[in-house]
């Protein structure tokens, strides 16, 4: 076989690495190869230079120092600066919670890469654990600003943090930002319906106009539907036909509300640790009693809340549903 296992190592481990693992760290075990096969190539040349044959050497020096600028070059579109290593500190400081480390180094990100969406909307979540938010919301607006498919924690954040100040036309804008980036997904409508049913409770507790509560509760029912065109992500899942529920009751439509509620049941069929599961439960009771179906809703309130339950929130919701 000769040299033939040496030569064939290289192309054929360089080829299955670039096909499936690109990553610099596995560029180590074809070092070895190339040194000898670089030793093997400086002993020839000094043999053919003694030997006479000028040419060959000249020939094959020529075509080395092609082929390292060619290896070495580096497009214009790759990024050889250190932002990438600072947002990975980042990461790892956010990860352990030290907002303090996870803001430099994602600042240093920044001031490498001013483009970089990750590296704003890591700083901008650093900043809010800081207690820092006005920075906090500039460096999450700057992150959807560049791309907002790549900061989707950043764009939730911002959205609930608008929605806390009630700034309902840039959480409007917002959503339908994400619903522009991802025509596919209902993330976008299903955060849209989220901001105008904000805003009708907002309206709602203060009194104002019986229209404008109707116009904002309608615009959240609108949002809603448009989900149906999109696909449900595995949170939405449970979360639209919820809201769409929600919505119904509010409306004064019980009728319509059931199925929504039963959805969502069926999207979480257990109990979660935040209460959700609970409040379908009670939006379903409630549908279904307003729409003159009481012993429905005591059959499904078996069903989903069973007397042996060990839960003390479903021991709970049965009393309080059952006036009892």
């Amino acid at each position: 076989m000769g040299a033939a296992p040496l030569l064939l190592f290289v192309p054929v481990y360089c080829g299955t690495v670039v096909a499936f693992f690109v990553c610099g760290r596995f560029r180590i075990p074809v070092v070895p190869a190339l040194a000898i096969l670089a030793a093997y190539a400086c002993v020839w040349a000094l043999d053919a230079w003694r030997a006479g044959r000028v040419r060959s050497v000249l020939v094959s020096g020529a075509a080395a120092a092609g082929l390292a600028v060619f290896v070495g070059s580096v497009p214009r579109a790759i990024d050889r600066s250190d932002a990438q290593g600072w947002f990975l500190l980042g990461k790892l400081a956010q990860d352990r919670g030290d907002f303090v480390e996870a803001a430099n180094a994602f600042h240093a990100a920044t001031e490498e890469r001013p483009g970089l969406a990750l590296a704003h909307e890591g700083l901008g979540l650093a900043l809010l654990g800081l207690g820092r938010e006005e920075e906090g919301v500039q460096s999450l607006r700057r992150a959807v600003e560049l791309d907002v498919r790549l900061a989707p924690s950043g764009a939730e954040r911002l959205l609930q943090l608008l929605l806390a100040r009630e700034d309902f036309d840039e959480a409007i804008a917002l959503a339908r930002k994400i619903g522009a980036a991802l025509p596919h997904s209902a993330q976008g409508p299903f955060d849209e319906s989220r901001v105008h049913f904000h805003r009708y409770e907002r309206l709602r507790a203060s009194g104002a106009r019986a229209e404008d509560q109707a116009a904002a509760l309608a615009a959240a029912r609108e949002a809603l539907q448009r989900t149906s065109e999109r696909t449900l992500d595995t949170e939405l899942r449970f979360a639209v036909p919820f809201s769409m529920g929600r919505v119904a009751l509010e409306a004064q439509r019980p009728a319509e509300a059931v199925a929504p509620f039963e959805r969502a049941l069926a999207a979480q069929p257990t109990p979660d640790a935040e209460g959700w599961y609970f409040e379908a439960v009670r939006g379903l009771v409630f549908a279904l009693r307003a729409s003159g179906r009481a012993s429905e809703a005591a059959e499904r309130l078996d069903a989903f809340l069973p007397k042996t339950s060990d839960d003390p929130r479903a021991t709970a919701l049965r009393a309080e549903l059952l006036g009892r």
